[in-house]
């Protein structure tokens, strides 16, 4: 829990308040972990990230989903940041991925960005005559 209550203070320090005491919270850490929905970063043997992420850090997150997403044949992939954190939605648009929509949390407004790999042209549409 101290790598998600260092990057509360330093996104306080910035004001972004989208963490706080409330979330994320040890059942929901645990739940991602339990469920492998959970990503870290490592250098070593040290977690460098696993939610707030400085632009270098992000970027190679960010490569290593549209790998993920190649190798496993996904036809998208979907980044969502808090509308008021510049750095995540500046990370997203600058990696070439676009607003497709946008989400309500508990927190506030979120941007859906969105990214076709190249797995997107073989969706097959199903029409009814």
């Amino acid at each position: 829990m101290e790598i998600y209550k260092a990057a509360t203070r330093k996104m306080d320090e910035m004001n972004i308040f989208q963490w706080d005491d409330d979330y994320p919270d040890q059942e929901t850490i645990e739940k991602d972990i339990k469920d492998q929905t959970m990503y870290g970063y490592f250098e070593g043997d040290e977690i460098c990230a696993v939610g707030v992420l400085n632009e270098s850090i992000s970027k190679q997150m960010i490569r290593f989903s549209e790998e993920y997403a190649e190798k496993h044949q996904y036809k998208t992939i979907r980044f969502d940041a808090y509308m008021k954190n510049p750095i995540s939605t500046g990370v997203y648009k600058k990696a070439g991925y676009i607003v497709s929509g946008t989400v309500t949390f508990r927190k506030g407004d979120f941007y859906c960005f969105e990214m076709k790999t190249s797995h997107y042209d073989n969706i097959k549409s199903v029409h009814r005559s």
